[in-house]
């Protein structure tokens, strides 16, 4: 193990062997001050991440370790950490993180001023003073001509506001370096023709990379050259009634909902409820996708549902914390349309629920921390075709249950957790509700 004491003194032209161009990536962006060498560097980091830890000896150990490991270039800290760790500035330790547009769930309003300039806009000027990256997704935002009921009359559309968070990095700097941006809109928003081209005019966002989220049931439609619709809902709101909002987004009227832990306003007009939908062929999109990638070299591609299936971001949210932390991402497991789920309006199969599409609904759910039952809010669902179904037969005090999932869907047993369908042993105790 090499420790910092035997290569204390060797210099950053040392470290790197001359290499010029590594010298001057290290001392122009993670040195804190001229005279630091990187293996003062590294010394610092690992001496500030080690340092949460409980005794002196456990502190040593990991400091020792990873100063090792870094130095043989086993691994590399983030460039944020490089920069930020011990530097005692207002430095973010997260390279990249994600901005919500005003809300997680589907029955809050997001697609208002508040939520873009209060909650996004600021958010977005925080992280890149703070020196993070960002990406922000606009599909929540209704889209270009679609009526305002404000002095505008029309929607300036999910594009014109990508200009203005663009615009942000212009004028919080980082050390004259522009923050990094990815701007992504979904495959299914009535503006993701006009997206897919922005970067052919040289006059809309030019500072954030862009990308296209691109679903499964997309690529279906493209493999059997079918129509692809392309539509946004504006839910309806009577005059009266509570429309909750996000956290972040509060106006000045703004009440507290001690029963649902969220903040709304009192509708002071009716708003009718609007679906835009536009008919496109699916090839023909992916193939403007293309050729914008090839002549412009974006917009990239986001596979969401794959990210989703795959994310962990879960495991950080704290449902007693008002100010969601929660990463957006979807459940990308199935149940089978004939699968009763229990609602607040009854027992009801996982077809009638979509069908329904009614944002009142809520579905029982299992707090494992506290091990209670409770219901929850039904953000969405998705109908789709699953190759991978399981059907399982479940004893509970001589009755039978049966369920069909897909292979992966998670189902939580006393002895192992959550464990994929098709991964699941007679030796299993599964939890039931009772």
């Amino acid at each position: 193990m090499i420790k910092f004491e035997e290569v204390a003194t060797q210099t950053t032209e040392e470290y790197f062997n001359g290499n010029q161009f590594s010298i001057d990536a290290f001392k122009n962006k993670y040195a804190i001050q001229p005279e630091e060498t990187y293996v003062q560097a590294i010394k610092r980091v690992c001496d500030y991440v080690a340092s949460v830890e409980d005794t002196k000896a456990a502190r040593n150990y990991w400091s020792d370790r990873w100063f090792d490991e870094i130095y043989n270039d086993w691994w590399q800290p983030a460039g944020s950490i490089m920069q930020g760790a011990g530097s005692g500035k207002k430095i973010s330790l997260a390279n990249c993180s994600t901005v919500s547009l005003g809300t997680i769930n589907g029955d809050e309003e997001w697609d208002t001023l508040e939520s873009i300039i209060r909650n996004a806009a600021f958010t977005v000027a925080k992280m890149a003073a703070y020196r993070q990256g960002l990406g922000i997704d606009f599909s929540r935002l209704r889209p270009i001509g679609v009526n305002v009921l404000n002095s505008a009359n029309k929607s300036s559309g999910a594009i014109h506001w990508m200009q203005f968070i663009d615009s942000i990095g212009q004028y919080v700097g980082q050390q004259g370096r522009i923050p990094a941006f990815l701007i992504s809109l979904s495959c299914s928003h009535p503006d993701i023709e006009d997206f897919i081209k922005a970067k052919s005019d040289h006059n809309k966002i030019q500072n954030a990379n862009i990308s296209v989220q691109c679903s499964n049931k997309f690529y279906r439609a493209i493999e059997n050259d079918a129509e692809w619709k392309l539509i946004f809902e504006i839910p309806g709101v009577k005059k009266g009634q509570k429309v909750y909002i996000d956290v972040h987004s509060k106006v000045m009227d703004a009440e507290f909902d001690k029963e649902k832990n969220k903040w709304y306003y009192i509708a002071r007009r009716d708003r009718p409820k609007e679906r835009i939908e536009k008919v496109v062929k699916a090839k023909e999109l992916m193939m403007e996708i293309a050729k914008n990638m090839f002549e412009h070299g974006e917009p990239g591609v986001q596979n969401i549902d794959v990210a989703r299936k795959y994310s962990n971001s879960d495991y950080v949210y704290d449902p007693n914390d008002e100010y969601d932390s929660r990463i957006v991402s979807s459940n990308a497991c199935c149940l089978d349309g004939d699968v009763k789920v229990l609602t607040n309006k009854g027992h009801m199969s996982m077809k009638e629920i979509h069908e329904a599409k009614d944002e009142s609904l809520l579905a029982m759910s299992y707090d494992i921390e506290n091990e209670i039952y409770e219901l929850k809010p039904i953000i969405n669902t998705w109908q789709q075709r699953n190759d991978s179904t399981v059907e399982l037969t479940i004893e509970e005090d001589g009755k039978n249950y049966h369920i069909k999932c897909s292979g992966d869907h998670p189902i939580l047993t006393k002895n192992r957790g959550y464990v994929e369908a098709a991964s699941l042993s007679k030796n299993d105790n599964i939890v039931i509700l009772k």
